[in-house]
Order: structure tokens, then C-alpha cells, then sequence
């Protein structure tokens, strides 16, 4: 059964397992009544490069650009979909990226009303909350800290082995 009245949506994040820290760095959004996948990420992904250094960048565009293909073709198959959260994570499983151990990672979908039908409103609304962060030009990297206006002190301490806590003082 598909209703008119709502879609589906899943965060693609990159995990690193190690740091047991993840970022968004792109969204699924499933319209199952129009027929429509569209897959949203940044152009720039230089928040995540100074987030983790050792990220494999290329690869990770690389994969943007099969999901994003991936996407203007998917929408046929979603007539033969469960329309519930278990059909939608199948089919994300079955047509982007399999649920496994690695650094790239879909979550769950959630469910969301649709309040009109101008999806690309929806579209980017969902971009702006989840990824408009990587249009910044002013990503402070670790190595620009001394760049800082003298107007700030930075002070760097120590809790634990090699845990450093970084605090910022106006003078």
C-alpha cells in the first residue's frame, strides 16, 4: 500500500570505528508515492578531511557518484517495495550499500510527513539541515591554529593519556 502523505530518509554517514566518532556526509530521501530516490551529499568535503585526516576522500566521492546514479535509476523498483521501514531499509541495503562493518554506513530510515508536494523544497531543506556545514570556506584545520586573531588565547591541557582538551579565552 502506498499513501501520499509521507517519505523516508537515511543518513549516510562515514564511521571511524577506531575514534567511535561518525559525520553525515550525505542523505537518501525516498518519495515512494512519486516514484522519486534522490541522493543529497557535499560538493566539498573538506569538514570531513579535517575531521579524520586518514579518510580515503577519492574513494568516498567515488561512492557519492554511484549513489547519486544509483538514484535517478531506483525509483522504478520502488513500486515492488514494502512501503515500511523494514521494505525501505531492504531496499537501501539492496540498492546502495549493504549493512556491514564498514566506514560508510546508511541509518535506519525515519519517516517523514510530507507536508506538500514540492519535493525539491523537501530536498533542500534536508540538505541545508544535514550538510549545508561543508559549504563553510572557514573550517579552522589543526595545522591553521596559530592563524588565530591575538584577540583569543588558546590553551592546551592534558586529561589522561594523550587526550587534549582545547579551551579558547578572550584577552
Amino acid at each position: 500500500m502506498i499513501t501520499h502523505n509521507h517519505f523516508y530518509y537515511s543518513l549516510l554517514r562515514y564511521c571511524d570505528v577506531r575514534r567511535e566518532e561518525s559525520l553525515i556526509i550525505g542523505v537518501l530521501l525516498i518519495f515512494p508515492a512519486a516514484g522519486e530516490v534522490h541522493f543529497l551529499y557535499p560538493n566539498n568535503l573538506k569538514r570531513l578531511q579535517v575531521a579524520f585526516p586518514d579518510c580515503p576522500i577519492r574513494t568516498i566521492q567515488d561512492y557519492f557518484e554511484g549513489f547519486k546514479n544509483r538514484a535517478t535509476t531506483a525509483g522504478d523498483k520502488l513500486l515492488v517495495v514494502n512501503n515500511s521501514i523494514k521494505g525501505i531499509a531492504k531496499f537501501i541495503a539492496d540498492n546502495f550499500l549493504a549493512e556491514d562493518a564498514s566506514a560508510l554506513q546508511f541509518s535506519e530510515p525515519r519517516t517523514g510527513a510530507l507536508a506538500h508536494n514540492d519535493l525539491e523544497l523537501i530536498t533542500r531543506n534536508f540538505y541545508n539541515r544535514y550538510l549545508k556545514t561543508y559549504k563553510s570556506e572557514n573550517i579552522l584545520e589543526p595545522s591553521t591554529a596559530d592563524n588565530i586573531p591575538d584577540y583569543f588565547t588558546i590553551s592546551t591541557t592534558f586529561q589522561g593519556p594523550q587526550v587534549p582538551r582545547w579551551s579558547m579565552t578572550a584577552k
